[in-house]
């Protein structure tokens, strides 16, 4: 069907495209690199839609173009009469005889061959050769619809013929409720993205016919890897253009045959095969199971020889790769514990959103939003456009480097035809949508719960699910397993039945590649979808329970756990009792609130987890902790209806009605009364008089509302001025010609931006302050240490009180510490506190508390306090070149004189302090109880969930490691003894020798400083490893309860015996981590400071210098 015609003229090949598509004529031109340069061509592809007249009409205008283009053959050639050339002359007819003479030929070579070729066929079919093939075509009885065999007896797998054999064309083309569908908001139907899609024909033409990199990259791909980056908050986007090869292509990419990957056992064919292409070495966990991921990466530490109180980074690199919500068995990843745990094992995260991106989260950003996580946390976020985004193709979002890195060694992206436009126009339309109306989303979720739980709730007997709370995949599979019989053959029963009434649902397919440690369990496919109504989901569960009571056995409909291993079913086969799910991929189990018993009552789950306003209903137990079954069912208004005896196979269509009536879910769980077993009398229970709802969320007191009220108004003042000035900022740099995008930062930009970038940074003054105190080594300049120190105290303190969720961009390792290379972009801007601050605190201690005009040198003054200003104002530059808005540089600055101004009030007051003999001074005890009121009074502000923040949590952490460096500081510079006959410093007149001064006490200085800091801080982690140890081998046991009470197995004692052992190993360690880390940065804070004002200073006194 694909026909493609040489042009054999490069410059003509877009002018063929042109006219053509002015014709209504969509064709293919190729051209190079994709071809040789001489050997353009044209591709025509017939499908079975074309008719007789179509084609006469397209060869008509073909040859139209032809002749405007000049491109066609002659079918005479002007040199006839001479037979030159060889006989031949290059025309049409030529060409056509040569065709002729070699199809001739080939059918004799093929004739030949014949014998030969059946001969070996019939070898393989006779079984003479162990190579085995599935037929091209398949013959005999008709094939299932949903399984490849036939529904009555099961043969050998292969391709289905067509799909008259199928069954298919016996079922209704249309449905009146689709639960297969994965366009989970409906917007495949969308008229207006239809539109935008034909305008998009109409414009750039169907098919792009070359891969990005080469000139397959048109405005719409571009729009929407934008509107994807925007959408999820990630830096960049790049689109692939199949969601198939998105993450196989992303994992071969980032990973290399040397890393270390973790990986869910529950993860699909596309991360299975981006492994197996990688051809890294892998790690599996237990699915969605969070403590066993915990212990993979135990064992990684063991094998690295890290261990858990040390803090380097491991030598090789480490890759946490799983789905966000399982295309399998619906469960979803626990992200927040893995996100601490790839943080505390200095992992890279990859997480495939395919199934939950557009349909999980307030507004549809995916897991990350389901859980109210900072999606800059997930290192890389792959997802497919074919689900909730109506589309084809597939993107990886994330950071600029892993973006562009894809765009070069990502082989979906490099080797693949681009994406079609509209396509593209499409998912960018898809993504539009779900940003602007979260209500999408929203109905989608309610669809998931109420199917989810009417499944789990008994509506469709025999059939229950994995799926977790806010899933949007909700697959039904047998609740009894194998021990119902072949599973894809029941289910491919029930879903004919259920299609034959009008609702769409099929078997799960699982790729064949799959290895069976991956498979999920056989499953009806089941999604959520925003264009269901209660009604429709009515009529499918109908559907769905007449077809399993006519088509599952008795104890395949209602079985539960303990009667179904009494009645002989192995235990392996109830993998899950009806009502109770059970477990898969050694997942922990689910227990709904009620369950359903062999002979037809339900009861409530001795094991769930009742609301506030459930009673609290527990069945008899025997002695030996069993659930005891009376030998005569009890007659309730819950029990089996007529007709459904336990010798019956299956119910009949008819008792559906009264039974889906029996399992309604408009009866309240509250208004069910479980039966005495024992007595045979009822015990009814009330429901609860006041509910935890009415009891108050929170406590405070008069001033403290006051302070909170006055807080927020200032906080919504701040973020409203940020929003405002942050537009002017592009501007403000293009007027200046420092916009830091204009020219790439490059040239007379990129070093502005270099230096004072770096002169208002921690890492600048960390290296300046101290030289300052050891080259002058007075109480001057160690109070401005400890006016730098205080200034970026209180900065801290009001940028973490006026944080909010947007301040952190790039969170930092938990287990780096917070002063690692990260920002936090809230008010005030530190640095602008500083450039405002130190600058004129040095300037007002050189030249005095003078007016200018009674000074001797006015004009050098004047000079001095212009360079200031220009200082500060470069500072300001730079910090909004780099993310900060005006406002938060104007509010440093501010805060900056202001602190200033307080404390030349005190200036003499101060230097006295630090040039006392003694810690105990009324300077010393104001320093101390700044510090503590700070550190005890920081208003730390909480999301919608009663978290901290984690801008807030940054600041915090930086600001007590400042505080502790100044307090130790203060307290090392009081007690510096100058020697006697000290002259002070020295400081040689000539200028070539004051340099060398300065460069040799910055180089012995800094490198005496660092290497003291490196030996306590060994020193400190030696030391809390040793506490860790004593921890987790004597106290942990303890805290735990691993003194609880014994019993005999099979008691709940037993169980809860074992259950508690089993939380021992994770209980605590996350926590004595983060007080080993503390420890040591405490101890290098220590350690700097004191070094800093007492260490090296008494060094150089000892050199003299």
């Amino acid at each position: 069907p694909v026909m493609p015609v040489m042009l054999y003229q490069p410059y003509k090949i877009g002018d063929f495209s042109r006219l053509a598509f002015n014709r209504k004529l969509a064709v293919v031109v190729v051209g190079a690199p994709a071809t040789p340069v001489n050997y353009p061509r044209v591709r025509f592809c017939v499908s079975a839609a074309h008719s007789r007249e179509d084609l006469a009409d397209a060869l008509v205008a073909l040859g139209e173009i032809a002749d405007e283009l000049q491109i066609k053959f002659k079918h005479f050639p002007p040199a006839k009469s001479f037979r030159i050339f060889g006989g031949t002359t290059g025309s049409l007819s030529d060409v056509e005889k040569k065709e002729h003479h070699e199809k001739v030929r080939r059918k004799k070579e093929a004739e030949a061959a014949r014998p030969a070729a059946l001969e070996a066929a019939a070898s393989l079919s006779g079984g003479r050769n162990t190579a085995r093939f599935a037929p091209l075509h398949s013959r005999g009885a008709p094939l299932g619809d949903d399984l490849g065999t036939s529904v009555s007896t099961k043969s050998s797998q292969g391709p289905i013929d067509s799909y008259s054999l199928t069954g298919i064309t016996s079922q209704p083309r249309t449905y009146d409720v689709l639960l297969s569908s994965q366009d989970v908001l409906g917007l495949t139907t969308d008229q207006v993205m239809k539109e935008a899609c034909a305008a998009t024909v109409e414009k750039l033409g169907l098919g792009s016919c070359s891969p990005r990199g080469f000139y397959g990259t048109f405005p719409p791909h571009m729009d929407v890897e934008k509107s994807i980056a925007e959408f999820l908050g990630c830096q960049e986007a790049v689109l692939y253009s199949f969601g198939a090869c998105t993450v196989s292509s992303v994992i071969p990419a980032l990973g290399h045959r040397s890393d270390v990957a973790v990986v869910d056992m529950g993860v699909g064919h596309g991360i299975l095969a981006g492994l197996r292409l990688a051809k890294m070495d892998v790690r599996w966990y237990n699915h969605c199971d969070a403590e066993d991921c915990a212990r993979v990466f135990a064992n990684l530490e063991a094998e690295d020889g890290v261990t858990s109180a040390r803090l380097a980074r491991p030598g090789r690199r480490r890759w946490l790769i799983t789905e966000a919500c399982f295309s399998g068995t619906g469960r979803v990843a626990p992200l927040p514990t893995l996100l601490d745990l790839k943080d505390t094992h200095h992992a890279r995260l990859i997480l495939d959103e395919s199934s939950s991106f557009g349909a999980m989260g307030a507004t549809g950003r995916g897991l990350t939003e389901h859980f109210n996580v900072d999606p800059g946390r997930v290192d890389v976020i792959a997802a497919s456009l074919e689900n909730a985004g109506a589309s084809v193709g597939g993107f990886c979002a994330g950071d600029t480097g892993v973006v562009a890195y894809q765009r070069l060694m990502g082989s979906g992206y490099v080797f693949s035809a681009s994406l079609p436009p509209y396509l593209a126009t499409a998912a960018a339309h898809a993504v539009r949508r779900i940003a602007a109306e979260p209500r999408l989303v929203a109905r989608a979720a309610a669809s998931a719960k109420a199917l989810r739980d009417a499944v789990l709730a008994g509506q469709v007997p025999g059939l229950t699910t994995d799926a977790d709370h806010g899933s949007p995949v909700i697959p039904l599979r047998l609740a009894v397993g194998a021990a119902a019989g072949d599973e894809f053959v029941l289910l491919a029963d029930i879903a004919q039945r259920a299609r034959g009434k009008g609702v769409g649902v099929c078997v799960a397919r699982v790729n064949p590649l799959v290895p069976a440690k991956h498979r999920p369990p056989p499953a009806l496919r089941a999604f959520a979808s925003a264009s269901r109504s209660p009604g429709d989901l009515s009529k499918a569960l109908f559907a769905l329970a007449e077809a399993s009571t006519a088509t599952l056995p008795k104890h395949a409909l209602l079985v539960g756990d303990e009667h179904a291993r009494g009645i002989g079913i192995p235990e392996k086969s109830t993998a899950g009792a009806a009502g109770v799910v059970a477990a898969t991929h050694t997942s922990p189990s689910k227990f709904p609130m009620a369950r359903i018993d062999l002979d037809g009552v339900i009861s409530m789950n001795r094991r769930a987890e009742l609301s506030p306003d459930t009673a609290a209903v527990k069945p008899p137990k025997s002695s030996s902790g069993v659930t005891q079954s009376a030998e005569k069912p009890p007659a309730t208004r819950h029990s089996l209806p007529k007709g459904i005896t336990k010798h019956s196979r299956s119910a009949s269509a008819s008792e559906v009605p009264e039974f889906r009536k029996t399992l309604s879910r408009s009866s309240s769980w509250v208004s069910i009364s479980e039966t005495d077993e024992t007595h045979g009398t009822k015990n009814t229970h009330k429901k609860r008089l006041w509910s935890d709802g009415d009891s108050p969320q929170s406590l405070s007191v008069p001033l403290l509302v006051v302070l909170l009220y006055l807080h927020n108004l200032f906080r919504r003042y701040i973020v409203n001025q940020i929003d405002v000035t942050a537009l002017m900022v592009p501007q403000w740099l293009s007027q200046i010609g420092i916009h830091p995008n204009n020219d790439g930062r490059r040239g007379a930009t990129r070093v502005f931006y270099c230096v004072f970038g770096y002169a208002g940074s921690r890492g600048f003054h960390a290296m300046a302050l101290p030289l300052l105190v050891w080259v002058f080594d007075d109480a001057f300049v160690r109070l401005v240490t400890v006016f730098y120190c205080m200034t970026s105290g209180i900065g801290c303190l009001l940028k973490g009180a006026l944080a909010t969720g947007a301040s952190s961009k790039r969170p930092a390792s938990s287990s780096l510490g917070s002063l690692m290379p990260h920002r936090v972009h809230a008010w005030p801007s530190v640095a602008g506190i500083n450039a405002s601050a130190l600058p004129f605190l040095i300037l007002r201690w050189r030249y005095g508390n003078v007016w200018i005009w009674e000074m001797s040198t006015p004009w050098i003054v004047v000079g001095d306090y212009v360079l200031a200003f220009l200082y500060m104002a470069c500072i300001s530059l730079a910090r909004m070149g780099d993310g900060d808005s005006p406002a938060n540089v104007q509010g440093g600055v501010v805060v900056g004189a202001v602190m200033l101004r307080a404390l030349l009030l005190n200036f003499d007051w101060a230097i006295a302090g630090l040039e006392a003999s003694s810690v105990n001074t009324a300077q010393g005890f104001t320093l101390v109880g700044v510090v503590l009121s700070c550190i005890l009074l920081f208003p730390m502000p909480l999301d919608k969930d009663g978290e901290i923040l984690y801008a807030a949590s940054t600041c915090y952490r930086r600001m007590w490691r400042t505080f502790f460096y100044m307090l130790f500081f203060a307290a090392g510079s009081v007690w510096r003894v100058v020697p006697e006959g000290s002259t002070g410093p020295y400081l040689p007149e000539s200028k070539l020798l004051m340099a060398g001064v300065i460069c040799g006490k910055f180089a012995v200085g800094h490198a005496l400083s660092r290497f003291s800091v490196w030996g306590i801080s060994y020193v400190a982690q030696l030391f809390t490893e040793f506490l860790l140890r004593v921890y987790m081998r004597y106290c942990k046991p303890v805290l735990a309860g691993g003194g609880g009470r014994g019993g005999t197995k099979g008691d709940s004692s037993w169980d809860d015996d074992e259950k508690r052992k089993r939380t021992q190993v994770a209980y605590g360690t996350v926590h004595m981590r983060l007080v080993a880390i503390t420890v040591v940065e405490l101890a290098q804070d220590i350690t700097g400071a004191l070094v800093t004002a007492h260490g090296v200073p008494r060094i150089f006194d000892a050199m003299g210098i």
